[in-house]
Order: C-alpha cells, then sequence, then structure tokens
C-alpha cells in the first residue's frame, strides 16, 4: 500500500496527558475538564494514533467503570488503538509496567518499519529519549508534545521540534459536552471598547504596560485592552470575570487592576 506525503502516527503516553490536561483545565476552570480521545487525534491530523495507559484495580468500581468506557471509546474510533499496560506496587508505591517500553517498541517498530513518515509523541519521561534518537538517525520526523514544565528539558531537544501544549491545547482536547458547561470568554482581536455612554468603564489596569479596561453591562464582563502586545486591540467577554481574567493569563499575561 502506498504511503502519503505525509504519513503520521501519534504515540500518547496516557497517564502524562491525562494529568497534564486536568492540570491545564484547572487553572482557568474549577473542574477536571473531560477529555475527548477523538479530538486528540484531530488536533494533529493523525492517521493513527496509539494510546497507552493502565487500569488501575485499585480504583473505586466507578472510577474504574469510568476510565474502562474512556479506555472502550479510544479502540472504537477509526484508526486509534488502545495499548494497555499494568499497575504494580503497594499504595503509593504503585506505578505502571509494561507502558513505556511497548510504546517505545511499537515507535521503534513503525519506524523502521517505514509505516509512518513523521511520529507525534505526547510524553515527558527521559526515558524516551533513546526511542526519538533513534527514529530520528533513520529518517523519521519527530515531534514531542509537553506540557511546559512537566516534561525532561532533554527529551524536546532530541527531536525535530519540540512543541509546547498551551491552555488552549488542551482545552480543544476536551468533549463538547465540557464546552458547553465551561464555555470560554469571547476573544476577538481589532473591536472597538464598548460605547461609553451605554457602558462607563468599571476598572482600569495594566499588564505590563498595556492598559486594561473593563466593562460591565446586562451582567457580562468586556475587558478590553486598546492595544495587546501583537498591536492591536483585544476583547474578552464572559459572565464570570474570574475566567476571562485566568485565559487573560493564560493567552497575553496577568493583569494587575489599580
Amino acid at each position: 500500500m502506498p504511503h502519503t506525503a505525509d504519513q503520521t502516527y501519534l504515540f500518547i503516553d496516557g497517564e502524562y496527558l491525562r494529568r497534564a490536561y486536568i492540570a491545564a483545565i484547572r487553572r482557568v476552570f474549577d473542574a477536571d475538564g473531560d477529555l475527548d480521545p477523538a479530538r486528540i487525534r484531530y488536533e494533529n491530523l493523525a492517521q493513527r494514533a496509539f494510546f497507552y495507559d493502565c487500569l488501575d484495580d485499585g480504583m473505586k468500581p466507578q472510577e474504574a467503570e469510568t476510565q474502562q468506557k474512556f479506555f472502550d471509546e479510544i479502540s472504537a474510533i477509526s484508526g486509534f488503538h488502545f495499548r494497555p499496560g499494568t499497575i504494580k506496587g503497594e499504595k503509593k508505591r504503585r506505578r505502571q509496567k509494561e507502558v513505556d517500553v511497548q510504546l517505545a517498541v511499537d515507535m521503534l517498530q513503525h519506524g523502521l518499519s517505514k509505516n509512518m513518515e513523521k511520529a507525534i509523541l505526547i510524553a515527558g519521561d527521559l526515558d524516551f529519549r533513546p526511542i526519538v534518537e533513534a527514529l530520528v538517525l533513520h529518517g523519521i520526523f519527530v515531534e514531542v508534545w509537553y506540557a511546559k514544565g512537566s516534561a525532561a528539558a532533554e527529551l524536546p531537544l532530541a527531536a525535530d521540534y519540540g512543541k509546547v501544549l498551551t491552555f488552549m491545547d488542551f482545552y480543544n482536547m476536551s468533549s463538547n459536552s465540557f464546552m458547553v458547561h465551561c464555555p470560554l470568554p469571547r476573544r476577538s482581536y481589532g473591536e472597538p471598547p464598548p460605547r461609553h455612554a451605554l457602558t462607563p468603564i468599571f476598572k482600569i489596569g495594566k499588564i505590563g504596560n498595556a492598559v486594561v479596561h473593563l466593562y460591565y453591562h446586562d451582567n457580562v464582563h468586556h475587558l478590553h485592552l486598546p492595544m495587546s502586545p501583537n498591536g492591536m486591540p483585544y476583547s474578552s467577554l464572559h459572565a464570570d470575570l474570574d475566567v476571562i481574567e485566568k485565559v487573560l493569563a493564560e493567552e497575553i499575561g496577568l493583569v494587575i487592576w489599580d
């Protein structure tokens, strides 16, 4: 079977992604989010995706049922494969086994078999550096996607490209139901502020040297930067000011109110 011009395979350390996703969502919302495996694959347009994780037999029955349902959903997606491992040890010393080795073996096998031209690895453990280096030497273009502060610095440096996953990257991996329940502010560049006669300035602050105006009208907060760091006006609307401020901190910077 002939290969496409860009045959991309995605390899996911499930425990790493799950922890990084929850941490990112919690920075903005008082929730753990709801990871949608189909969106993970959609975000990078991979032809095939492999998800490596374990079902912890030490979980409560309801938690185990939820996790198993998630694994089943992964397996049901066309081109998506769930690769299970095991968990060994007692209490706080419980650790995943076989997962890292299986992921590395699969990456190497697909690379040497020329099944893929590009590999995307979502992980942060330095133990994956040898397989990344081996694939690069065999002509496979390798990307490492990771959350800032949660990955060994040497891992993305060994790849052809290292991508830091932002809050927006993680949010876009969420299910539709979560996005409806926890919507983002409506953000835009280039829009003018509200009409002052109808909506007086509620607060004034700064992000660095950039002035920030906050308006409030009909139970909606409207944050406006007359000049954002990219040189254009920036607006953000949401009923919850806390969400506006937290998303703003993720995208531009922390606002300090006068």
